[in-house]
């Protein structure tokens, strides 16, 4: 009988044990409506080094306009603001990972403060803040790089407001600059300052009972160009037969004889002033 022999051998062998996978992106950047994002490239740890990225089943899309690749590059140009929140997945080997994410679309930024109110020398302009749309909440002014200077006296800051007391009549272009994000926006502006309003008439010419007094008209400086005169609250009449019309014109043919004292108001734009007037009439010899 033949004895069958056995032989053994030893061979050696290995088993790879694969890290736990998970993904690194934790947050992804902004984008700006209607400009390209750029590449954002998510990452992983773990896994058996090679990658397959994908949203996650259910999860809700990327900003319309924005695509995902297979290699983890979020690429594209978002065409609407708003905020985007959705899953990514990773496969590696026979693990998965996933991870919420969200991106914030910012809509382009612009100003929209396109005029301003005038100002008046010397006196306190108030408060006027400029306002923007689009861009983050997060909102910093400044005149832009080569604009021509504010009226002297008014200063911008950092929030937008516009402050102080002008202090030279005439009329100041400029260009402010609003910074949001990463985003900037220009717009030109102008600030008038009128001149104080002053009436310059100090005194009127007589009148004779029953003549024709002519036309005499009030003056005004300062203001705008645009004048209203009237008898100011609590003035003294005219001369009986004597009218003011709106354009500072006093006409028409006194009827009775004596000295009227009257006072006369100008209004320009948001200012008004007044002077006291009299008018003699001489009566008929």
């Amino acid at each position: 009988r033949r004895q069958r022999l056995l032989c053994i051998r030893d061979r050696a062998l290995s088993i790879r044990v694969n890290p736990t996978l998970s993904v690194t992106t934790t947050t992804l950047p902004n984008g700006v409506e209607d400009v390209d994002y750029g590449t954002q490239t998510l990452a992983s740890t773990g896994g058996n080094g090679t990658t397959t990225w994908a949203l996650a089943a259910g999860s809700d899309p990327l900003p319309t306009g924005l695509t995902l690749a297979a290699n983890g590059e979020i690429t594209g140009t978002p065409t609407a603001a708003g905020t985007s929140d959705f899953t990514v997945e990773v496969t590696s080997g026979a693990q998965t990972a996933t991870q919420a994410l969200s991106i914030a679309v910012n809509g382009t930024l612009s100003v929209t403060t396109t005029t301003l109110p005038d100002g008046v020398e010397d006196v306190d302009y108030g408060t006027q803040t400029l306002t923007s749309a689009g861009g983050t909440s997060a909102t910093t002014w400044a005149l832009a790089a080569g604009s021509d200077p504010l009226p002297t006296g008014l200063t911008l800051a950092a929030n937008g407001e516009i402050t102080g007391t002008p202090t030279a009549a005439g009329t100041s272009d400029f260009t402010v600059e609003v910074t949001s994000g990463a985003q900037t926006a220009t717009q030109a502006l102008s600030i008038a300052v009128d001149g104080t309003l002053s009436v310059t008439t100090t005194t009127l010419a007589d009148g004779v009972e029953d003549v024709d007094y002519g036309t005499q008209t009030l003056t005004s400086a300062g203001g705008t160009s645009a004048t209203a005169w009237a008898l100011a609250a609590g003035s003294g009449p005219l001369p009986t037969g004597l009218t003011l019309a709106a354009n500072g014109e006093i006409t028409g043919t006194p009827t009775v004889p004596g000295t009227s004292n009257i006072t006369v108001e100008v209004t320009s734009g948001a200012q008004t002033a007044t002077q006291a007037l009299s008018i003699s009439v001489i009566g008929t010899l």
